[in-house]
């Protein structure tokens, strides 16, 4: 959040006029006026998050920790969610896969989301980050991708 110093230590804040930062007085006003809780679910909500009952039987405790599995997904969305921006890489529609999206055989699918669904949906196996996905992980990144229209830049910056 504040960045790394020489030593690759997090920085922390030590007041609103901390030079070894950008604009402190707005990173400490979100660090403590953020609703945290709410990011926490959020995480939950996505699966990013689980609870895990620790301690003994009459005495247990749950923590919080991470779905490793679930993670890796979120990666594999996060690298190659706008490769097909890339013009020189998008895909012309297949015969066999006519119409896809209104895309006809011979059809340069122009629009990159389009153009990954594509990719996803018939060729995975050059997304290696994706085509390594189990089936379940695969069905929820392509959802993500191709049926919700998610933008992810939207999520990386919390808007």
């Amino acid at each position: 959040s504040n960045g790394v110093d020489d030593s690759m230590m997090p920085i922390v804040l030590l007041d609103r006029a901390d030079l070894r930062v950008t604009q402190p007085e707005k990173r400490l006003a979100f660090k403590n006026n953020a609703k945290w809780e709410f990011f926490k679910l959020l995480l939950v909500n996505a699966g990013l998050l689980e609870e895990k009952k620790v301690g003994k039987v009459f005495k247990s405790n749950a923590k919080l920790v991470v779905n490793e599995k679930r993670l890796v997904s979120l990666f594999a969305l996060t690298a190659i969610h706008d490769i097909m921006k890339m013009n020189q890489i998008l895909p012309e529609c297949q015969k066999e896969h006519e119409p896809f999206h209104g895309y006809m055989a011979g059809d340069t699918i122009g629009d990159h989301d389009h153009a990954l669904s594509y990719i996803m949906e018939h060729y995975p196996s050059i997304l290696p980050s994706f085509r390594d996905l189990d089936e379940k992980e695969k069905r929820s990144v392509k959802f993500t991708q191709c049926n919700l229209c998610f933008n992810h830049g939207w999520f990386v910056q919390a808007e």
